[in-house]
């Protein structure tokens, strides 16, 4: 037996072993950082993360009133969402969504990585992802990158699945489904769609057998079609088109054109730290590709990475695509860098004692976790305060791994080292991130400034059940980009006096409607004297103010308070005001 066949029957025989207590480790993983630090499942003050928390609540009213809006085509994230929110309780929903991403995401990526290079492999590799802290941050904020990641390696799992099983119909009709959520999450995320195509290709070749082609592009299309037809049945009774991802075509389309966001790379990429890991692990994948001539899955693991680099790098610089330049889309490269890191880990496992491995699992499992507990010493002092180009430093931080597979060493030594390299640069990743110090101003309490954010989005709901209520707020308060989160959850626009309070230099509001009496108001604001400043400033365009009440919104953002008013006719204005409403 040559040295690829007798790979493939030794990971052959891994796969078939379950082990349970692997399995229990990483299923409780998310778990043990909830107690360690919360922050991560929790939705900051982010302008999309709170407009699909606003879809939650209001799903119906808002794709009925709204369906022009790309984020109407989002149903693979919008309809999970709503659906928890209105079983559960606010926090329990939250948790409930965000926790069924983590274990989907990473239990799928643990199946996967087991029979493509055996479950030692799969669970070092998932302790590494399930605490990386773009992959905690995506998957625990409501914006589309997390559901992205999960639908992709839930679908890579299926494949992986139908490629060594003779029940592969049934398997590649979900898999189609999942194709269907992955582009109802973010049409970008087709460029996924070809990866799945050559895992199931290669593996099937890797198992001696072969899917026919044609059979299993009519099977998955099934399952694409299936979904999306059941998804298209919500808008459509809803009165709205059953093409739901129509919405979503213009910015498709947009995508040759000048984008206004596009900065030159060296005013960003010196604080780019979401880049640090792929680009770590693409050095080992040149290295891997140079050297792994027989090993078609060692190969083949490295080649989704390489794939999606390129193709980003074209839009970045061919394009002038800031594809690049925040992390949104580069967190794409999270689940393919995980399975080139996990060829390159096969590497240096083959010779390890069993007897062993439960020990370098558990000193694995604390060198990934510290990264996340040793920033809450370091709060007082950002790495992006000490050193100006934290990417470079935890890029170097991390370098030491790469040299590991220069050498080609094996061994407990080998992977211990690797992984307190990964340590290292992912604790520099975490001290040079912004997004991970969001909570910092609000005593890092990321539960609580959630939970009041969302109070005060229900409290202009109860205030206004038939949303005709306007908000208004000054995104230069202290605590303005919190206000400015908030109205996200009501689209802004359609919903905003303004965001220059207590200024309101003509009658016009946001999206140009003329503000006249009758008009609910919601204005955010800390000032006590809110409603006297608000009722000058409607006094100015001819109308009056009546004050309804004021709103204490309590939580770790101190004085965070709603002053309900409405417009009233003026008797002094003389404008011929009848006392109707205009605020639509």
């Amino acid at each position: 037996m040559d040295a690829l066949a007798l790979h493939n029957a030794e990971a052959g025989d891994r796969t078939r072993r379950a082990v349970p207590a692997e399995l229990a480790a990483l299923a409780a993983l998310p778990l043990l950082l909830l107690m360690i630090d919360s922050d991560w499942i929790f939705s900051g003050p982010h302008r999309d993360a709170w407009v699909y928390y606003g879809y939650y609540e209001n799903a119906i009213y808002l794709l009925r009133q709204f369906p022009e809006h790309y984020y109407a085509s989002r149903l693979a994230v919008i309809l999970p969402g709503f659906a928890l929110h209105h079983l559960l309780p606010t926090l329990l929903a939250n948790l409930a969504l965000h926790l069924a991403l983590y274990w989907a995401a990473l239990l799928s990526f643990y199946f996967v990585v087991t029979r493509m290079f055996g479950s030692r492999v799969a669970l070092l590799a998932g302790l590494a992802l399930g605490c990386h802290p773009y992959f905690l941050r995506e998957i625990g904020w409501n914006y589309v990158d997390g559901f992205g990641i999960a639908y992709f390696l839930v679908a890579l799992l299926l494949v992986t699945l139908a490629a060594e099983s003779p029940a592969w119909r049934p398997l590649l009709l979900a898999a189609g489904a999942m194709a269907t959520a992955l582009l109802s999450t973010n049409l970008f995320y087709g460029v996924y769609l070809p990866l799945l195509a050559g895992q199931l290709m290669v593996l099937g070749r890797e198992h001696g057998r072969r899917v026919p082609l044609l059979a299993a592009a009519l099977w998955a299309g099934l399952g694409a079609a299936l979904l999306f037809v059941l998804f298209g049945f919500f808008p459509r009774a809803l009165g709205r088109d059953f093409f739901y991802l129509g919405s979503s075509l213009p910015i498709v389309a947009s995508v040759g054109t000048p984008n206004i966001f596009y900065s030159p790379i060296h005013t960003w990429i010196p604080d780019a730290v979401w880049l640090v890991f792929p680009a770590l692990v693409l050095l080992g994948s040149a290295i891997v590709l140079a050297r792994a001539r027989q090993d078609r899955l060692l190969r083949w693991s490295q080649v989704p990475l390489l794939y999606l680099t390129l193709l980003m790098l074209f839009l970045q610089l061919a394009l002038d695509r800031p594809i690049l330049q925040y992390f949104y889309y580069p967190t794409l490269l999270i689940p393919v860098a995980f399975l080139a890191f996990a060829g390159q880990v096969s590497q240096m496992t083959a010779g390890l004692p069993g007897r062993r491995f439960a020990a370098l699992a558990a000193a694995v499992a604390l060198l990934q976790i510290l990264p996340l507990c040793i920033p809450l010493l370091l709060a007082l002092s950002p790495m992006s305060t000490l050193f100006p180009a934290t990417a470079l430093l935890a890029f170097l931080a991390g370098l030491g791994a790469v040299l590991v597979l220069v050498r080609k060493p094996a061994g407990t030594g080998a992977v211990l080292f690797v992984f307190l390299c990964l340590s290292l640069s992912q604790l520099l990743v975490r001290q040079g991130g912004s997004i991970f110090w969001e909570f910092e101003r609000h005593d890092s309490d990321g539960r609580g400034l959630f939970m009041q954010m969302s109070q005060a989005v229900r409290a202009i709901e109860r205030f206004d059940p038939s949303h005709n209520a306007r908000i208004w707020y000054g995104s230069g308060e202290k605590d303005g980009f919190i206000y400015d989160a908030v109205a996200s959850a009501f689209l802004l626009c359609p919903r905003m006096i303004n965001l220059d309070f207590p200024k309101l230099p003509d009658a016009r509001m946001c999206d140009g409607i003329e503000l006249g009496p009758g008009v609910p108001v919601a204005v955010l604001s800390a000032d006590p004297a809110a409603f006297e400043k608000a009722d000058a400033a409607i006094r100015g365009i001819g109308l009056s103010a009546r004050f309804l009440a004021r709103e204490e919104i309590t939580g770790p953002s101190r004085g965070f308070a709603i002053t309900y008013l409405r417009t009233e006719c003026s008797p002094a204005s003389g404008n011929g005001c009848t006392g109707s409403a205009s605020g639509r």
